[in-house]
């Protein structure tokens, strides 16, 4: 789903035995000359995407790279951002560092009334200016039907 230059997001709906998670993934181009977005278009956009998904019956999973330092309490955009989060009844699980600028710019965020995380998620692996970040995740595992299956050769 692209709703503009300033927000692109795809979404699944992900069923992993009876459960049903609503998964988002979240890219901010950041501001550059070459794309020249303001990050207020985008907190603008994201408020209207967030009320669009938050009455949802199923979990959600909110991630992605944001591109705003979120561990710069002092940054306005960062402020903004966290008290979208919080007045929509969100929380970000992601409290450690994700960019090589030792950065967190990249987030996990879920319904605080939802408990889908189990474990915190970690930086594991800088594979380019971000580093990948893992989570488990407290879903139902898959029983997998065994078959036995007979046959002969024909020729």
């Amino acid at each position: 789903m692209l709703l503009s230059c300033a927000l692109l997001s795809s979404e699944w709906n992900i069923k992993s035995g009876s459960q049903h998670i609503h998964l988002i993934v979240i890219y901010r181009p950041p501001d550059t000359d070459n794309h020249p977005v303001m990050t207020s278009v985008f907190l603008t956009e994201f408020a209207e995407f967030l009320k669009s998904v938050i009455l949802g019956t199923d979990p959600l999973l909110i991630t992605g790279d944001f591109n705003i330092h979120v561990d710069a309490a002092d940054n306005l955009d960062t402020v903004k951002l966290l008290e979208l989060f919080q007045s929509t009844g969100f929380e970000r699980h992601v409290n450690v560092p994700t960019h090589v600028g030792s950065h967190t710019l990249d987030l996990i965020v879920t319904r605080q009334s939802e408990h889908i995380i189990s474990s915190a998620p970690h930086a594991d692996y800088l594979f380019s200016e971000h580093t990948l970040v893992l989570c488990e995740l407290q879903v139902d595992k898959v029983i997998l039907d065994k078959s036995q299956v007979s046959y002969r050769k024909i020729c």
